[in-house]
């Protein structure tokens, strides 16, 4: 995977959210942005978003001191989880086959990813839920899933 011209602006997009997080203080923010841009102006284009984007956030967290400007953003969608854990283990338990529908669910929490989405509510995760149990998935792939996940020392 490398990145694209049209990663810079959403890498852009997740620092602004990620800088507004860690401070209040303007000033703190202005430069915080700044040194993310001048490092944006040098990213390796062959090299995955995933891994710039660590870059950034390492940069970000440096200059404001806050070891996870995503903490509240956690807290809640940790909130929202455990809402939805009796109900994701009872689709899971009355499924046809209860190996899919966990890997659905697993592909639904793995959508909602607060590093590209920072607002997300409960209609986005019923949202991706509906879209995760609707998709096709292919039998071959999720039948190898499967199998590795039975000969998996832990996952």
């Amino acid at each position: 995977m490398r990145t694209y011209l049209a990663c810079i602006p959403c890498l852009l997009r997740q620092a602004g959210d990620a800088i507004a997080m860690a401070s209040d203080d303007d000033g703190q923010r202005i430069a915080t942005m700044r040194a993310v841009l001048a490092m944006a102006a040098q990213l390796p284009m062959d090299q995955p978003p995933p891994l710039l984007a660590g870059s950034i956030h390492r940069l970000i967290r440096e200059s404001t001191g806050v070891s996870d400007p995503y903490a509240q953003v956690k807290a809640r969608a940790t909130t929202m989880a455990l809402s939805l854990a009796d109900q994701a283990r009872a689709q899971v338990e009355a499924a046809t086959d209860p190996f899919e529908a966990a890997v659905r669910l697993a592909i639904a929490g793995n959508v909602l990813d607060f590093g590209a989405f920072t607002r997300l509510d409960e209609h986005d995760i019923e949202r991706a839920i509906a879209g995760a149990l609707s998709q096709a998935l292919d039998a071959t792939e999720l039948r190898g899933l499967m199998q590795a996940a039975g000969k998996a020392r832990a996952i």
